[in-house]
């Protein structure tokens, strides 16, 4: 039996037995009848196996209001996690407090925007206040933490390069520079962790 038949008619006889009838396929021929053997049932009939504990689990009476997805605990979040939150959560806010003086800027750069994508008059004109939008963004400074990082970054690297010339090595010009550079990086590392 395919799957994509319909389960066969039983007849039963004068003896007792199951037959299914004769019948006709698409092409033509006929199917003679078959008798069924006594006990036989057809996969196709048969009921699915369900294990003990598939019958315990579909049995188990469930609480009213209780949902599964809240039974779980909530796994803590890793180190990286919560500082990439901490991130996300920061930019949103900066993008929040600048949006609000920003609408001024932004009804200005719709007056000059021009329906029209031809050639005509006013196209480099309203590119000019997203250019100024782009500039300003880039001019402003960097985060007070991230100003810290990289002073902190300049000044091991000033102290690594004064532990090698305190071990006799030869330092390029360049190196020299940047080690007589090193008294300033370390006031300016501490103005800005008093500034922190």
């Amino acid at each position: 039996m395919s799957a994509g038949l319909p389960p066969p008619d039983y007849t039963v006889n004068e003896a007792g037995e199951r037959i299914i009838a004769a019948s006709r396929r698409p092409d033509g021929t006929v199917r003679k009848e078959r008798r069924v053997r006594a006990g036989y049932v057809p996969q196709e009939e048969q009921q699915v196996y369900v294990s003990r504990g598939t019958a315990f689990r579909q049995n188990v009476p469930k609480c009213p209001g209780f949902e599964e997805a809240s039974a779980e605990p909530a796994k803590p979040k890793s180190k990286s996690a919560a500082k990439n939150a901490k991130r996300k959560e920061k930019r949103q806010a900066e993008q929040a407090a600048p949006a609000a003086g920003g609408a001024e800027a932004a009804a200005a750069a719709v007056q000059g925007l021009s329906l029209g994508g031809g050639s005509g008059g006013n196209g480099g004109a309203a590119q000019a206040p997203a250019a100024a939008a782009a500039e300003a963004a880039a001019e402003e400074p960097p985060s007070l933490e991230k100003q810290i990082k990289k002073v902190r970054k300049k000044v091991q690297q000033a102290e690594a390069l004064a532990k090698k010339r305190a071990d006799g090595a030869a330092l390029s010009a360049e190196e020299e520079a940047k080690l007589g550079k090193l008294a300033a990086w370390q006031e300016e590392l501490r103005q800005l962790e008093a500034q922190l």
